[in-house]
């Protein structure tokens, strides 16, 4: 009886082992741990969501120059900006803002055009956009000058 007690015990101790380690968790025994977003990472998350093969917005924190040959009668050239700026809000958790200032004014208004994205690691979400792009049309028309 005292072998059958002990074999029960040590049966019972193991299974209990066993499946101390089946619990859940977010991550498996397998896999490795991800690493925190990163402001770049982030920045690419927009511009990737964004898919637009006319942006030249910088994949990092900072301003780029474009020229962009408006044409029309005025046949004139504008040098756009293409800025990125990027903020941690919290860990893995970033406010994306890609602005294109066209540095022009039409009617004493400056024409520049912004996107504001929350950026987690589930993807990017637009969350405010003032889009003024249109307005350079009518310098190609003619209709306004610099």
């Amino acid at each position: 009886m005292n072998k059958i007690r002990h074999f029960a015990w040590s049966w019972l101790s193991c299974l209990l082992v066993v499946l101390a380690g089946c619990g859940t968790s977010e991550q498996s025994a397998g896999e490795p741990s991800r690493p925190p977003l990163t402001e770049n990472e982030a920045i690419r998350t927009v511009i990737e969501a964004r898919n637009n093969d006319s942006d030249h917005f910088p994949l990092i924190p900072g301003t780029t120059k474009f020229v962009d040959e408006a044409g029309g009668k005025l046949g004139m050239a504008l040098n756009v900006e293409w800025t990125t700026a990027v903020t941690r809000t919290e860990q893995n958790h970033f406010v994306v803002k890609l602005v294109k200032d066209w540095n022009v004014t039409i009617s004493d208004r400056e024409v520049v055009s912004s996107w504001t994205y929350e950026v987690n690691e589930q993807g990017a979400a637009l969350v405010e956009s003032e889009i003024q792009d249109h307005k350079v049309a009518l310098i190609k028309s003619g209709i306004a000058a610099k």
